[in-house]
């Protein structure tokens, strides 16, 4: 993929900002030169429970199951 979107605005992403693929639902972060890399561990504690990143999943879930795919 090569676009992204903000949940909730028209900002472009900025290194170290959180990204969930739509794809397979993996949590990644933009690197400085805004490809993806993995969380570091700070960050997999700091983003885990969040609401937004919970229901963001949920909803991938939700659409996945409602299109007949796991």
């Amino acid at each position: 993929m090569d676009r992204a979107s903000m949940l909730n605005g028209d900002d472009q992403p900025s290194p170290g900002d959180v990204t969930l693929c739509i794809g397979c639902g993996h949590i990644m972060a933009f690197a400085d030169d805004l490809s993806f890399r993995e969380l570091t561990d700070q960050e997999i504690v700091a983003v885990a429970g969040d609401q937004r990143i919970v229901q963001a999943q949920a909803l991938l879930a939700s659409f996945k199951k409602s299109r007949g795919k796991s």
